[in-house]
């Protein structure tokens, strides 16, 4: 989910699920009286270490308790299942590994179709360059939930691998429309203006983008969305010097992240190392110093 293209993954500027969301639904399956408090806890461990970047020790701890659901009573299983296969499948894609990334979700979507099984399983398509099924389920995820920004922000990502601009940008303005302070879609729609050749546009897009990711930041760099974010937007301004210390911060934070060699990948393509302090010039333009 890296800067401007994420690199081979091409996740653009694509939502995954909120991690929030997630909590709250955990929460209220625990007041339910619906999962045993063991599940919940490897689940709720899990998910740390999912936040923090540490997916391989994540996914052993998701395969164990997800072996161990056999003896629990069905619509607890059902439940418990369904949840940490999301989890999982997050940490499988967040790995780079997404045929069972895919898995995991097309289980969860057995188990209960929902917005962000749909969802992730489309970003996870999309990665793969499977850019027709990933349409499919974000059109799915959009029926059910049609005031969700992520949906189409993602669809708009879609539809530009695609060459379908119009619809592109369309889907872009919704997107910044529903969720008006998310930094994600003002880059993503920016990055949309400059392809279409308007570029006062592209950079007041960027311009934004930053300053509502530095304010959500606050001085912390322990959100590596809002990190992606930030960084894409600088390098979009063409401000190299300032998207390499992003991306700094970011490998200090998160340093087990795969995510972070499709940074790497992304400047490299956009003829930006990480420790250089004179970039050259990408797309045929001139440095700006």
């Amino acid at each position: 989910m890296i800067f401007g293209c994420s690199s081979h993954r091409a996740l653009d500027s694509f939502c995954t699920m909120n991690n929030s969301i997630q909590l709250a639904l955990l929460l209220f399956a625990i007041t339910a009286g619906r999962l045993m408090a063991a599940p919940i806890d490897d689940i709720e461990r899990a998910r740390d270490l999912y936040e923090h970047g540490k997916y391989a020790d994540a996914i052993r701890l998701l395969d164990k308790e997800i072996q161990g659901l056999g003896a629990e009573p069905a619509g607890r299983r059902r439940t418990a299942e369904s949840y940490a296969r999301m989890l999982r499948g997050l940490c499988y894609q967040f790995s780079g590994d997404n045929n069972r990334a895919v898995a995991d979700f097309t289980r969860c979507l057995t188990l209960k179709p929902s917005v962000e099984g749909f969802q992730n399983r489309a970003n996870s398509y999309f990665n793969m360059g499977k850019y027709d099924l990933a349409l499919a389920d974000v059109n799915s995820a959009i029926r059910l939930d049609p005031r969700n920004g992520c949906l189409f922000n993602n669809r708009g990502n879609i539809y530009e691998r695609l060459g379908q601009l119009e619809k592109a940008l369309a889907d872009m303005q919704s997107a910044c429309a529903l969720h008006r302070t998310e930094a994600r879609h003002v880059n993503a729609r920016g990055k949309l203006y400059l392809e279409l050749g308007q570029a006062k546009e592209g950079e007041s897009d960027f311009e934004r983008a930053a300053s509502l990711a530095t304010n959500q930041l606050g001085g912390k760099t322990d959100n590596i969305i809002v990190l992606e974010d930030l960084a894409r937007a600088y390098l979009g301004q063409r401000q190299y010097s300032k998207a390499r210390d992003t991306i700094e911060t970011y490998h200090a934070t998160f340093p087990e992240s795969k995510e972070l060699l499709a940074s790497y990948a992304y400047c490299t393509s956009s003829a930006i190392t990480v420790g250089k302090t004179t970039p050259t010039a990408i797309d045929g333009d001139t440095n700006r110093t």
